[in-house]
């Protein structure tokens, strides 16, 4: 039994100790790159998160479909990607697009005839 000078560490239900963490501790998950993408963009409120598959995302993107909070599906192309979250930024909603590195080289067009003229971000 803990006293209220020395208390001891809550016990989960299969007896071992709960992990104890302060309120600027982080924990396992948010020390990860995806964790930390993941806080990220929550915190921008951005919602709408399409990608083209890519091995390296995989953990972001399982991570992205588990929490209610988003909304993410995949593409077929990157350009399809912008195309969807430009048209959610004209509805009023923030999105971003995840894909690999390479996938960046196919956007000039879709950048310079899309985003650039009506100044989406």
């Amino acid at each position: 039994m803990a006293t209220a000078e020395g208390q001891t560490s809550p016990k989960s239900s299969d007896d071992t100790p709960a992990q104890e963490t302060t309120p600027h501790e982080k924990t396992p998950h948010e020390k990860t790159w995806h964790g930390i993408v993941l806080q990220t963009l929550k915190r921008n409120d951005i919602r709408l998160v399409p990608y083209v598959p890519d091995r390296v995302l995989t953990t972001l993107i399982r991570n992205l479909h588990n929490d209610p909070f988003f909304t993410t599906f995949p593409a077929a192309r990157e350009e399809e990607a912008v195309g969807i979250v430009s048209g959610a930024w004209m509805g009023g909603m923030r999105g971003a697009v995840l894909m690999q590195t390479s996938g960046f080289a196919t956007l000039a067009n879709v950048l310079a005839s899309l985003a650039m003229p009506y100044q989406i971000p």
